[in-house]
């Protein structure tokens, strides 16, 4: 998605000119993380409230997938911008 052929090839983390454009999770011991988007694995727990989970290498993003998309603000807070499914 944000490879040189990806729809969002043109993103940019605008907090840190060359900090990282997606992160695994928002860390401060990780500065690069703060202005990244931070994606997580949403599914339905056992009484239907949503649950999130970070999205492993290993899953694979088929259609009905749905996620949780986030950016790490300048204090290494999530903020979400919301849910979608592929």
């Amino acid at each position: 998605l944000f490879g040189p052929t990806g729809k969002f090839s043109d993103f940019r983390n605008h907090f840190m000119k060359d900090g990282l454009i997606w992160t695994k999770k928002c860390d401060r011991e990780h500065v690069q993380s703060k202005g990244a988007l931070v994606f997580l694995h949403l599914t339905s727990g056992p009484t239907g409230a949503p649950v999130l989970s970070e999205i492993k290498e290993s899953d694979a993003l088929v259609s009905g997938t749905e996620f949780r998309v986030n950016v790490c603000d300048r204090g290494f807070r999530l903020i979400k911008f919301g849910d979608a499914k592929l």
